[in-house]
């Protein structure tokens, strides 16, 4: 007990601030002794699983790889120690480069097939087998499909009483997609073109982004367009015309009570400080024509001025009474 106790006394009176030097002594030693197992050890043959960077070789001319490709190979290798540091750890390591002959049709290498490749490209350490069971890619050929361009009625979103009352047009109204094949077959030959502006009151002219397709390869042109159409104001006139009865009901004890009936109007404000005539409407109702079932008349609008192109009447029928 008493040799240990003197063992540790000593080693920390040598390693006491006041034992400076002693203290480098130490760390030096520590040091040249961990270099030495070091570089001894790098001198030994060992074998090791190492992820080494692969890129495929084709005729890129037309085509285009819709997902990424693998860009490392998991692979089991045999080298001095200074080798294998080299290929893990060292920069600019050299590519092992992978051919693929025919690229549209071909979607998939197993890592076993690969194994004469990639050994005749390592230099200084061996290939014992290809760790990475297979490799997958998707190389499509580049595509351009024109897609035409809309705006769907139910993206206008208009103020009260208001309509459109031009073509909508959009500049330019046709979309370049470009992209892989087998992804632009997927798509509508038509794309609607959202607004964000609602309760339009006057004529619309907005630059407008088009949507994106949700493909990360898919590219349009152009990522905008303008789009504008005329908006009108409509307000409803009102006018009380007489009811003209024909013929006369089979049944004596029949009879109506309504007289006029309210014709309404739509046309755009600008027309609305126009002077209704109530002579230039006719409403007839042919008493000949009864409905049994729910004793009404219906009403017909015989005439009206032929510039007015919406107009109707407030009620369609009138009801039949009968005495007692």
């Amino acid at each position: 007990m008493k040799t240990i106790q003197s063992f540790f006394f000593q080693l920390g009176s040598f390693l006491l601030p006041s034992s400076r030097e002693n203290l480098k002594v130490v760390v030096l030693s520590i040091l040249a002794a961990t270099t030495f197992w070091f570089f001894t050890a790098l001198n030994k043959n060992y074998t090791t699983q190492i992820n080494y960077p692969i890129s495929f070789v084709y005729e890129r001319e037309g085509l285009m790889e819709v997902a990424e490709n693998a860009k490392e190979i998991s692979i089991d290798v045999s080298g001095g120690g200074w080798n294998l540091l080299r290929k893990t750890v060292w920069f600019n390591v050299p590519e092992v480069v992978i051919p693929i002959e025919n690229p549209l049709n071909t979607h998939y290498i197993r890592g076993a097939a690969l194994y004469p490749e990639i050994a005749s490209q390592l230099k200084e350490i061996k290939l014992n087998y290809v760790v990475t069971d297979t490799l997958f890619f998707d190389i499509q050929r580049i595509d351009t499909l024109k897609v035409a361009l809309f705006v769907p009625d139910s993206a206008i979103s208009l103020e009260t009483d208001h309509r459109v009352t031009s073509d909508v047009m959009i500049n330019p109204d046709t979309l370049l997609v470009v992209g892989p094949e087998k992804i632009l077959a997927q798509l509508d030959g038509r794309l609607a073109i959202p607004l964000r502006q609602t309760e339009i009151d006057n004529n619309f002219r907005e630059r407008i982004n088009v949507p994106k397709y949700p493909f990360e390869k898919v590219q349009i042109s152009p990522p905008s367009v303008e789009v504008f159409f005329e908006v009108t104001r409509y307000v409803h006139k009102e006018i009380l015309v007489p009811i003209s009865y024909l013929g006369a009901f089979k049944d004596r004890k029949a009879q109506v009570s309504d007289s006029t009936s309210k014709v309404i109007i739509t046309l755009p404000f600008k027309d609305s400080k126009i002077t209704l005539v109530a002579d230039s409407f006719r409403v007839i109702a042919d008493k000949r024509k009864l409905n049994l079932k729910d004793s009404t008349l219906t009403l017909t609008l015989d005439k009206y001025p032929a510039e007015f192109t919406e107009i109707r009447l407030e009620k369609p029928q009138v009801k039949v009474s009968y005495a007692e």
